[in-house]
């Protein structure tokens, strides 16, 4: 099986939460960064749970950086 498919992040496009799925748990406790299209970063913050709150962003397209030890993983996410 591919690795890539034992991480979801969902819904996308979101209008609240991001739901995160890390069947091997290699992302939990990771450290996350949203930033703008710009690549301007908007928040940091480590993973507590297996959602991150989107609520206090505008609508737009968003790149969510997952950081965990040696793994990396992006998404581009709409907030609606």
């Amino acid at each position: 099986m591919n690795s890539d498919h034992l991480l979801e992040i969902y819904p996308n496009p979101t209008a609240d939460f991001i739901n995160i799925k890390d069947m091997k748990a290699e992302f939990a406790g990771a450290q996350y960064f949203i930033s703008d299209v710009s690549g301007k970063t908007l928040e940091t913050s480590v993973l507590v749970s297996n959602k991150i709150d989107m609520q206090k962003h505008p609508k737009g397209l968003y790149i969510i950086i997952l950081n965990a030890k040696s793994r990396i993983k992006t998404f581009k996410i709409i907030k609606n």
